[in-house]
């Protein structure tokens, strides 16, 4: 293993810089370069600063592993979620109703999240390494990942982890990201689309469609199901970017980096003067079907 790259180097680098500071400030305190007297008591200041070094390292891993190896039980935990900043839940700006749409509330899934917690701190010496060598070095098969559990008596506890994709599907972490009701607490609108006032479709680029173009759809029948087929093409074009940035399948003729496909604005403002919340797709087959169902629609009224 490369020195600059394990704990041992950044001890030896320690060690050193303190020996070069001690010297040079010996030099400067004396006005000399001849202080070898003095230097041969670096080592009774290197003691001194060494257990003092040693202490601190003691107290601060003994309230770091507290920290990282605190697992809530099951039956305290009111949801939990894999997406948002912890400084999102720290605010007072959200009200009961949003973090409830924010965190999963399905027990089976507050339980797999528990159980694939568990295993990361178990994996705690693996996920340590990762995090050295990523520190400085970006890797394509790795993932920063939060996992946020909202607590009964209204407390969120949050933690922050880097690991492999590998374990991610070991530990049974990517599945839950693939599940329905983790993907929506992305989405904590389309949760409740009886707020839902009014939708903007436009479609760009590659993924442009003949006809969806600053498609404003405001009748209530509509936006319902017209919400119905938008989570599943959210669904498919989630999973599909995950199998794609890991390598499981082959990435589509244009990249979800570029503007391309629909973008889509949910409104949910009754004066419709807000911009709402823009989702982008380009996976839309399902919304597609309904457009075109929708167009017929219209022209069988006309």
């Amino acid at each position: 293993m490369v020195v600059s790259n394990s704990r041992w180097g950044y001890y030896i680098g320690f060690v050193l810089g303190f020996a070069l500071a001690y010297v040079i400030a010996q030099m400067i305190a004396e006005k000399t370069f001849h202080i070898a007297d003095k230097v041969k008591k670096i080592w009774i200041f290197g003691g001194i600063a060494a257990g003092l070094y040693g202490v601190m390292i003691v107290i601060t891993f003994a309230g770091f592993w507290g920290y990282i190896s605190y697992l809530p039980q099951v039956q305290d935990v009111q949801g939990v979620n894999f997406w948002m900043s912890p400084f999102v839940f720290d605010g007072d700006g959200l009200t009961d109703e949003e973090l409830d749409d924010l965190f999963v509330s399905d027990p089976d899934i507050i339980a797999r999240a528990i159980a694939a917690h568990d295993l990361i701190i178990a994996d705690r010496g693996n996920l340590r390494r990762l995090f050295r060598e990523t520190i400085f070095r970006w890797q394509p098969d790795v993932e920063n990942i939060f996992i946020n559990y909202l607590l009964h008596t209204g407390e969120t506890v949050s933690r922050r982890y880097i690991m492999s994709h590998d374990f991610m599907i070991s530990s049974g972490l990517e599945g839950l990201l693939r599940s329905e009701p983790v993907i929506f607490s992305h989405y904590p609108i389309l949760q409740r689309p009886e707020n839902i006032h009014a939708i903007d479709i436009s479609s760009r680029g590659a993924g442009f469609i003949s006809g969806i173009n600053d498609w404003f759809i405001t009748d209530r029948n509509d936006l319902v199901s017209l919400v119905e087929y938008l989570r599943k093409d959210i669904i498919i074009d989630h999973v599909e970017q995950r199998q794609v940035r890991f390598g499981e399948t082959r990435p589509p003729e244009f990249s979800w980096g570029d503007v391309t496909g629909l973008f889509i604005n949910i409104i949910d403002d009754p004066s419709l003067q807000s911009w709402g919340t823009t989702i982008h797709l380009t996976r839309s087959e399902n919304i597609q079907a309904w457009f075109e169902n929708w167009r017929d629609t219209q022209e069988d009224t006309m």
